[in-house]
């Protein structure tokens, strides 16, 4: 079975095509000393819409985990597959990152930089999704037990409330002699 959003392809190809314009205009941020106010105030504009592009990204992330594990949580296969596919890629290019950047750390402040997504400017977003990873089955589970016990306290309550409520109303003292 297939469970593949297609208005989320939607989202990530706006999102994308966001991404792509703030890296454009990112260099140019800083060399706008030769325009005139107008152009300058349409860059901004421009900029200022396109801005929503990480947090859409994190929330596109987090819609199709949820997706994917709401029924079926399985912790050694999310872990495993965020270690594999998420968290060593990012060691390894933010490493490649220092070395390039001359950034030579001591090993605890290496492993603040990776925890942090301080290694380099642009790696803020994979320290924040990797920190998000972590406590995602947490409340994705608490989540869960919140919506069931919510769900049962209901039918309890209505079970106790219209049986006990019903058994109240029948009683010699609220009927009519």
């Amino acid at each position: 079975m297939n469970n593949r959003l297609k208005e989320i392809d939607i989202l990530r190809a706006i999102a994308f095509i966001f991404v792509i314009e703030q890296h454009t205009m990112g260099g140019g941020y800083f060399r706008l000393d030769n325009i005139s106010i107008n152009y300058y105030r349409v860059f901004l504009i421009i900029f200022t819409i396109v801005k929503p592009a990480v947090p859409c990204f994190l929330f596109i992330s987090m819609l199709v985990l949820c997706n994917r594990y709401l029924t079926d949580i399985d912790i050694k296969t999310y872990y495993s597959k965020r270690i594999e596919c998420v968290f060593i890629p990012y060691v390894v290019w933010s490493t490649i990152y220092m070395m390039l950047d001359k950034k030579y750390l001591s090993l605890n402040e290496f492993v603040m930089c990776i925890f942090t997504g301080d290694s380099y400017f642009h790696m803020c977003y994979m320290g924040m999704f990797i920190r998000i990873s972590l406590y995602f089955l947490f409340f994705l589970i608490l989540a869960r037990f919140i919506v069931y016990a919510s769900f049962y306290y209901d039918i309890f309550k209505k079970k106790v409330f219209n049986v006990g409520l019903s058994q109240f109303c029948k009683c010699k003292a609220f009927t009519k002699q």
